[in-house]
């Protein structure tokens, strides 16, 4: 049977993408719209939209990751989607660790919400939930044996508002949210199938006695 290309297409063209948007941010080309779009986020600033951003940016932090990872691998049902999310995260959070030190951009200066002592580009929060709860949505999907939009479209929704709000924070520029969701996106549908497939076989095997 002929393997479908769509995936590795896709995967191809959204690391093609953040290639072409990292070479713009190393030479400051995305400077201008990403100053206005900081200082527009930051007018927009009020008690209540805060509380909501600190709650978004927690759901994309590593502890709130790291305990989710735990407790999906302590539930039978969820632990192969838990092996599989906690694989991606950790190869996601490596390559955005990586990226940072290549690009070395700064943080946006303007005032942070919260304390932020990495650099800036590809958004780590945004890159490493995009991984995260995009790898339990298609598991998921596995899972029940179909496509769920409901799921999918809850998932994103999540990963955008965790995106905004680095944004509205101060932390983030546009250009590194967008950078994170190619990177996360790229990683997501090219390696999302190896390793649930490897997570498979590993908890087959079960204890050796």
């Amino acid at each position: 049977m002929k393997k479908s290309t769509t995936a590795p297409m896709a995967a191809a063209l959204c690391a093609g993408a953040f290639t072409a948007l990292t070479v713009l941010v190393v030479c400051g080309l995305t400077n201008s719209l990403d100053t206005a779009v900081t200082l527009w986020a930051v007018s927009l600033r009020n008690e209540t939209l805060t509380a909501l951003a600190l709650c978004a940016t927690f759901l994309g932090s590593a502890p709130a990751l790291i305990g989710l990872t735990a407790l999906f691998l302590l539930i039978p049902r969820t632990r192969r989607a838990g092996v599989a999310a906690a694989a991606l995260l950790l190869l996601s959070a490596s390559l955005n660790f990586l990226l940072k030190h290549l690009v070395q951009r700064p943080r946006p200066p303007v005032e942070h919400l919260v304390v932020e002592r990495s650099l800036s580009f590809p958004s780590g929060h945004t890159m490493n939930s995009l991984v995260f709860y995009g790898a339990l949505v298609c598991a998921l999907c596995l899972l029940r044996g179909r496509f769920l939009p409901s799921a999918a479209l809850l998932g994103a929704a999540l990963v955008l508002c965790i995106g905004w709000s680095r944004l509205y924070l101060g932390v983030h520029f546009l250009s590194d949210i967008f950078g994170g969701l190619l990177a996360g996106t790229a990683i997501l549908i090219f390696l999302f199938c190896p390793v649930q497939t490897a997570a498979n076989r590993l908890l087959a095997r079960g204890p050796r006695a």
